[in-house]
């Protein structure tokens, strides 16, 4: 074995060290908080729903939004695969954040590039459905997102609220992972993703053709393993461009 041999073997062993310490640190403010079950705290405030407006309740396929599959979202501390990096829900380094979603390896982001991280997927909603439901089911209100607010803007379009699009993005009811991720509102400096709305001219690997309109996570710098993902929620851009479908 050459130097070269041993000077990777010992940056490996030290990678996977500092990997293994950052998760152990989530893991033991995960015991240090006590944290309520996620479905519970997630829609402990909602109003039971008027049988008239039961018809407007939209179910949710997560085989074709993007969102995570297994049944019930994985545990605090768990380490888990999504769109082909490892991640861990924990206690938020936000003050009282609630729970955060923490990147569990390194993920390298070229100088003036951005990675996909995950979608930002739920059930889609016109204005008048939306708001009719949220004022009884205000966990939607909490995790919701407007799907075209920048691709309105974009087109000088700011009080059309009728062609306003609402993701549901709760994520113990809707499988949604992206809606752990927190907040970065007065912390500028730890923003370390952005959304991008996407019309589907193209299909990314975990998603559906038939879903028109959707919002990708994507990272906008290096992250190493135990860092919390941020995100400016005010800020939501339009995705440039897009290739055709084949």
């Amino acid at each position: 074995m050459d130097d070269e041999d041993n000077i990777y073997n010992r940056d490996a062993r030290q990678s996977r060290t500092r990997h293994g310490q950052a998760i152990q640190l989530l893991q033991i403010d995960i015991l240090r908080q006590s944290l309520p079950p996620g479905l519970e705290s997630e829609t402990s405030r909602d109003y039971v729903l008027p049988d008239r407006l039961q018809p407007l309740v939209r179910t949710y396929d997560r085989r074709h939004y993007g969102g995570w599959e297994g049944g019930s979202l994985p545990r605090d501390g768990e380490v888990f695969s999504f769109w082909g990096a490892r991640y861990m829900i924990a206690p938020s380094s936000i003050p009282d954040g609630g729970r955060g979603l923490f990147i569990a390896q390194d993920l390298q982001v070229p100088p003036n590039s951005e990675v996909t991280l995950m979608c930002f997927c739920g059930p889609i909603y016109e204005w008048g459905p939306w708001h009719q439901l949220v004022r009884y089911i205000l966990s939607m209100s909490t995790y919701g997102m407007c799907l075209n607010a920048a691709s309105l803007s974009d087109r000088g379009i700011t009080h059309a609220q009728g062609q306003r699009l609402y993701v549901d993005g709760r994520p113990y009811t809707q499988g949604n992972i992206a809606g752990l991720i927190n907040s970065s509102r007065g912390r500028s400096a730890r923003t370390n993703c952005t959304f991008v709305e996407c019309e589907n001219g193209h299909e990314p690997g975990y998603m559906s053709r038939d879903v028109p309109r959707y919002i990708l996570v994507n990272a906008t710098r290096s992250l190493r393993a135990g860092d919390e993902l941020l995100a400016n929620y005010g800020f939501r851009r339009p995705q440039r461009a897009s290739p055709p479908l084949d």
